[in-house]
Formats: structure tokens, sequence, C-alpha cells
């Protein structure tokens, strides 16, 4: 006997069909805060995955912690809404709109100021299910050069005064002589925050003489991680040497010799003359002077000759980099699923479609990036990548212990020594983006790497001019990295 189905049933199973059927997603972002230079530009980093952003899709932008939310930047697909964004951010903000495709719903962020500094919120709706993610932005200003200077004689030294300003947050200031002691003890540091926010330091410090009487002033951004010094060298002979009962012993003395003096001063005048005769040179001294001047004009020829022996040598380390070449291929188990690659693996591309393999843990997920399948752990080794015409791109090293999954800044801190491409400029990827020299439209890009020396450097690989190097000290296997970006440009390993 068959059971008949009450309607709250067949309500039940359509509500479930309706649920299954909605489209799920997530949004991912940086854990780490993301740091900005006062006048510079943000990059508030949130990624869409795996699908593409649909037209009914709704994108916010916004700060989170202040007293409310206040709205930074909103976008229906297809339009920005400008009409609720918050006054202090018009202007200032934009998408990365031809990288929507992707996935990239990042924010930039110009002309940044000490205000934005704060919590803030990549919010993305459809139908009615909201996912979120939550980032900080951290504004820095670094300073000016430290001002060092004599602040007089105190009761058993010198004082010296340092002085520097433009720094945001307050920076930390030390002191240290030539051979490298601490000295921050003993000073007395005051920082003071101006009207704009930006702090300005003044410390002083009382210095005695040592064998060298160099001593220095170190302002450090700690948020930053870099540092502005200045130095300054004291002649001995400033410090004080007598007490003040020994001083008046001396101006006694003086004046004692100063009567005697007056009794003889004709037999010091006869003195005089005689010392005027033995300082007029001797046959034996002007010949010593004609020797001097024949080394000399020795000296100048050997540096001549040292000069071309120098760039001489700049080649020869040329060539020895080239003699390191290594046979290098993507390794497509770890391409990211927007990522090809070529059955010989040496040729990559953006394919712009996701697709659906096997899961692994070798493969990046979040980020459009590749790595090589050779991993090197000694010696040198050497590779040239060409990029052609791609307008972005990124490529170096990476360790091996590298998350796959999660967003990671491109950062030495985070085991990625790389380089890359914005545009029409290039910059070193570090904690804050350090820009670089390179001929516009570089072609193809030369890697070498020197494990025991923990030197990672980058060439033009058509002239061997150095363009930017790494110092570490490398602790596990490392691999080649590869980053094509969203273009439809290849990018290819060059065999060599």
């Amino acid at each position: 006997m068959s059971e008949r189905v009450g309607p709250w049933a067949l309500s039940l199973i359509l509500l479930l069909g309706i649920h299954s059927a909605q489209t799920v997603f997530k949004v991912t972002g940086p854990e780490a805060p993301v740091i900005a230079m006062i006048g510079g530009e943000a990059v508030l980093e949130c990624q869409l995955i795996p699908d593409k952003p649909t037209a009914d899709m709704e994108l916010q932008w916004v700060r989170s912690d202040l007293s409310q939310h206040i709205l930074i930047h909103k976008y229906i697909f297809g339009q920005d809404v400008e009409e609720q964004q918050a006054e202090a951010y018009r202007g200032r903000t934009e998408f990365f709109k031809d990288e929507f495709n992707q996935g990239n719903v990042s924010l930039k962020v110009k002309h940044v100021r000490l205000e934005d500094e704060g919590d803030y919120l990549c919010m993305v709706e459809q139908n009615s299910i909201i996912e979120q993610v939550a980032m900080k932005l951290k504004t820095a200003s670094f300073g000016h050069r430290p001002v060092l200077r004599l602040d007089g004689y105190h009761s058993e030294g010198i004082g010296l005064q340092c002085d520097s300003s433009s720094w945001y947050p307050a920076p930390r200031v030390h002191w240290s002589s030539r051979n490298g002691k601490d000295m921050t003890e003993k000073a007395t540091t005051k920082t003071v925050q101006g009207t704009h926010g930006l702090y300005s330091v003044s410390s002083t410090i009382e210095v005695t003489s040592d064998s060298i009487n160099i001593f220095k002033c170190l302002v450090n951004s700690t948020i930053l991680k870099r540092t502005q010094e200045s130095s300054l060298q004291i002649p001995d002979e400033f410090f004080p040497r007598m007490s003040k009962l020994f001083t008046a012993f001396i101006l006694f003395l003086f004046l004692f010799v100063g009567i005697m003096g007056a009794a003889a001063f004709y037999q010091y005048r006869k003195r005089e003359n005689m010392e005027e005769l033995r300082k007029r040179p001797t046959t034996e001294e002007y010949m010593s002077v004609l020797n001097r001047q024949e080394k000399l004009k020795l000296d100048v020829d050997n540096a001549a000759s040292n000069l071309g022996l120098e760039k001489h040598l700049s080649m020869t380390a040329a060539e020895r980099v080239i003699s390191a070449a290594a046979p290098v291929t993507f390794d497509s188990e770890t391409a990211n699923p927007y990522l090809t690659v070529s059955e010989d693996r040496l040729t990559v591309m953006f394919n712009g479609d996701w697709q659906e393999l096997q899961p692994n843990p070798k493969r990046f997920i979040s980020r459009l990036f590749v790595m090589a399948e050779e991993g090197y752990e000694t010696g040198s080794q050497y590779w040239e990548v060409l990029v052609g015409n791609k307008p972005d791109w990124d490529l170096g090293l990476v360790k091996e212990s590298i998350s796959k999954e999660d967003w990671i800044m491109l950062t030495p801190d985070n085991g990625y020594w790389t380089i890359g491409k914005r545009g029409n400029s290039y910059e070193a990827n570090t904690a804050i983006p350090e820009p670089i020299s390179c001929k516009l439209n570089t072609q193809r890009i030369g890697v070498y790497l020197n494990y025991e020396e923990g030197m990672v450097g980058f060439y033009n690989a058509d002239d061997m001019v150095p363009i930017y190097s790494f110092t570490t000290t490398f602790t596990e296997k490392v691999y080649p990295f590869f980053s094509p970006w969203g273009s439809q440009e290849e990018m290819k390993i060059a065999p060599l």
C-alpha cells in the first residue's frame, strides 16, 4: 500500500531545491595588514573564488572601525554607485575593472592620507547571500635623514643632538659608536606629533672620547623596517681632558713660563733663527720629493690600468652567471586553474576559464601563480624568461613550504624573492614595493641563484645589465616562480 506525500513535504523539497540552485562563492584577502605610504597608493586586495562576477552581484567596500560603517565604494556590476560614497574618499578610489573577469575585486585608494588607516570590509552580495573579508590598512611616512650636531660641553664630555621629522608612526631612535656599541640607554629622546599627525623626534646624548670618535644616530621605522642615519666624527682634541683644578695649575704654569720667557727673549730669538736655518731642505730631502713625484705618477698609471681590468672583470662576472645555466620547466601540478601549461612545459598563459581539476595540495588556488618542477638546495643556477610585451608579470624564486591556498603577499618575509612589471614601471616586491630601473619593454629577464651565498640576482638578459638583487640565508629547498597575471600574452622559459 503506497503512502501519500503531504503538501508540507512537497514545500520542503521545493525549498531545498531552490537553496541548492543558489550560487556558492567566497571572497579572500590578505591576512597581514596592507602598508601604504602617505601620499602614495594602496591596493586593498580582494579575490572572488571561483566564479566570475555576474550581473546580479553587488560589490561594496566599507570602513568598519568607526562608530558606524561608512561606504567607501559601491559597484553594481555594470556601473559605479557614487551617491552614497563618503566625501573623504570621493575621487580617490577605483576598481581594476578590466580584471573583474578574473575575480579581482580589489580596491585602489589614491593619494593615501594619514586618516585612511583603519579596518575595511570587502563585501559581495548575490541572491541575498553575503560573503565578506576583513583587512587592515596601515599608513606610514618615511621621515627625513636626521640632522646631527654638537650641543656644547657637558660635565664629562660633549653633547650631541639628533633631530628628524615627518615620520609615521612614531619612530625609534638608536645611538651607536663606530665599533657598534649601543649607546641608546644614555640618550634622552622626545617625540612630538605635529598638527598634520606626523611625528618629529629630538634625541640628545653625552659622549666621551673613544679610539675612533665616530658616533651614529639611527632613526628606525618599525612598520617599514627601514632606517635613516647620520654620523659625526669629533676630533679627539675637542674632548675635555683636565679637571678644573688641573686647569688652574696649567694657567699658573703658563704665567710663570711667560715671565721666564721675557727674561730670556734675546736667547729665544737666536734659537728661532737657528731653527729656521735647520728647516731648509737638504739635498737628501730634495731627492726624496722627486722620488715621491715619480711614485705618484706611477700610481696614476696603475689606476688607469686597474680601471680597464675592472671592466674586464665585470664582463667575466656576466660570463660566470651565464655558465650556471640550468634547464627549467613549468610544473603543471602547481598551476592555478586559470592558467594553462603547454605540453613541452615551457609556456604558460592565462586562459580566462576556471578548470575543474583534481584536488592537489601543490596547486595555487587564490592567486595566478605557477612554480617550476626543478628545485634547488645547493650550487648556482641561471635561467631566462621571455616576458615579451606583457603589461603585467612577476617572476623570481619561492621557498618550498609556502602556502598554496592562502592569499600571500609577495615579500621576502613570506618566502618570495621576486620582481614584477606594472604597466610601464618595474618594482621589487618588498614589504613596500621598491621602484627599480629597467629598460622599458625589456623582452627577456635572466635570474641567477647562488644558494650558498644567499643571493638572487635579476638581469636584462639582452646585455646582462644587473636589474636588482636580494640577499638572504636559505634554509630549505627553493623553486623558480612565475605569475603571468591576467593578460593573454604568453610567458615562456627560454632554452639555454
